[in-house]
């Protein structure tokens, strides 16, 4: 059932200032599309988070460090911000990011993307924990705090204002992922808890702050990473049933398509520019395609065991992916076909 709760409005300071900058050289290697590794600088490994900036360059997160890529593969660091978790672009002209870091309140920061300014926001809830960010149709930042069970709002211009919003029941908590949807909405993804029983879900959320939820049939899929699709549906990840899912903007049709492989742990999923949704495999170290209509193809990276994490299309219409096992992002010029080797293609 819908329900809906008005937050604290809060207005924030701090400023931090850090900028470094290195110089990379492009790997190339082959595959059934083009891949192309990227190496970042010296001492920049783990990069999991990736957005396309509001500059035409990628940005990335990379343990405490955010920096830029640009769609040649030259990459720098532009800011430190100790415990980023996730990145997106605003309305403003600049990047935001998550921050949660243990000890510190959960804060939401900004990253000036000309001269690598930080300045951040406290969320002011004890045990916050902010976890996935993006811009919504409204063109305010919306993004999930898994540790409190809330979702929050962020306006870009000044004044600054965060509107939090509590999810409750405790079958409506844990909320993972946040996407704009075609309707109009947020859509997100949920774990929470029915007695002892899971009860994952999938979200809808208006600009206004009410909500509705959909449970999913089966308490063990752990949903993940959300998106619109091209199909007018939303579709998302489920990390422990190694799945993608569909759902309709209702609610009410719901599907899902195993992958191929057990304990491939697909961990983020977004819209291609082949009017495809294509996903990573962490476990698995590959990437997947899937059609709207439910074909899965799969392609491993040049780097074996890279465990691909955040993915996303990039403003030079290629997909580009971050490589959490190694200290690369790459790019995969899925326009461009290379069937150097074919692909291995299973419904």
């Amino acid at each position: 059932m819908p329900t809906s709760r008005a937050g604290r409005r809060l207005s924030l300071l701090v400023l931090i200032t850090v900028m470094s900058s290195f110089s990379t050289t492009p790997a190339k290697a082959a595959g059934p599309i083009l891949v192309i590794e990227y190496p970042l600088p010296a001492g920049v490994t783990s990069p999991t988070a990736i957005t396309a900036g509001p500059d035409g360059n990628l940005w990335f997160i990379a343990g405490a460090a955010i920096g830029r890529i640009s769609t040649q593969g030259s990459a720098k660091v532009v800011a430190s911000v100790p415990g980023a978790v996730d990145i997106t672009s605003a309305a403003d002209g600049n990047v935001w990011v998550t921050v949660c870091a243990a000890g510190s309140p959960g804060r939401i920061g900004r990253v000036n993307i000309a001269s690598g300014a930080v300045r951040t926001f406290d969320t002011t809830q004890p045990g916050s924990c902010p976890q996935q960010i993006a811009r919504g149709p409204d063109g305010a930042l919306w993004y999930t705090d898994t540790a409190v069970n809330t979702i929050g709002r962020i306006a870009v211009t000044d004044p600054f204002t965060l509107t939090l919003i509590p999810l409750f029941p405790p079958s409506v908590a844990a909320p993972q992922d946040i996407t704009p949807g075609p309707d109009g909405n947020l859509w997100f993804t949920g774990r929470g808890q029915l007695g002892n029983q899971d009860a994952n879900y999938i979200g809808r959320m208006k600009t206004t702050g009410d909500f509705t939820t959909f449970p999913l049939p089966d308490g063990s899929w752990l949903p993940e990473s959300i998106t619109a699709g091209p199909d007018g549906n939303l579709w998302f990840v489920e990390a422990k049933n190694d799945a993608i899912g569909r759902i309709s903007t209702s609610g009410v049709d719901i599907t899902e398509f195993p992958l191929p492989q057990a304990g491939s742990r697909a961990r983020k999923i977004a819209l291609g520019p082949d009017i495809k949704l294509w996903f990573t495999e962490e476990n698995a170290g590959q990437v997947g395609q899937i059609t709207t209509t439910g074909t899965i193809t799969e392609y491993s990276p040049p780097t074996p065991n890279s465990k691909p994490a955040g993915i996303v299309r990039g403003p030079d219409g290629n997909l580009w992916f971050a490589e959490s096992n190694t200290n690369k992002i790459a790019k995969m010029l899925v326009t461009q076909t290379r069937n150097l080797f074919l692909p291995i293609v299973r419904r």
